[in-house]
């Protein structure tokens, strides 16, 4: 049996309409109708709900379906990218403050200024790494995935030069 056929099956034992499932769940009808006819797949959490709400257990709804395996798994996968993608953007970030406060802090060390130029264009490499498989995980169109990345790179490049720019500025 599928998740969709084990999830519309358990609620209208239950007399559970999709609305009524809807509104327990914080989603619409047609979400609900999505996930019933395999269109869709819930995420974690709603799975987690979903199994309290009608009565059934993981296991049952989570190994009946081989699906449903490999969805919650590229789900994680999306979220942990997504985190690394933030932890470089992070890092990012602390690099242009470092560069931009040496005038209140004091000058840097001019092989520290080049590695941490080496460190900032490696780690913008990383963020670009992890943009691409965040877009490519989440099957986006080729296009969207360009915009997307043009508008990173734009942003980057500006941090990189204003950070350069003062650097240069204050020796």
């Amino acid at each position: 049996m599928t998740f969709a056929q084990i999830i519309k099956t358990k609620r209208q034992e239950l007399n559970i309409t999709q609305s009524e499932l809807a509104e327990k769940l914080f989603v619409s009808n047609k979400t609900i109708s999505n996930w019933e006819t395999g269109k869709t797949m819930p995420d974690l959490d709603n799975v987690l709900y979903i199994a309290k709400i009608l009565r059934i257990s993981l296991d049952k709804l989570l190994l009946e379906d081989n699906h449903m395996i490999d969805h919650v798994k590229h789900i994680q996968e999306i979220r942990a990218t997504r985190k690394m993608t933030w932890v470089a953007s992070i890092t990012n970030i602390i690099f242009f403050l470092m560069f931009s406060t040496q005038s209140f802090f004091g000058q840097l060390p001019v092989p520290f200024l080049v590695m941490m130029l080496i460190g900032a264009w490696a780690n913008i490499w990383v963020l670009f790494h992890f943009l691409s498989k965040t877009d490519s995980l989440e099957d986006r169109e080729p296009s969207m995935i360009k915009e997307t990345n043009n508008k990173a790179l734009v942003i980057t490049a500006l941090l990189a030069v204003i950070a350069l720019i003062s650097a240069v500025l204050v020796h």
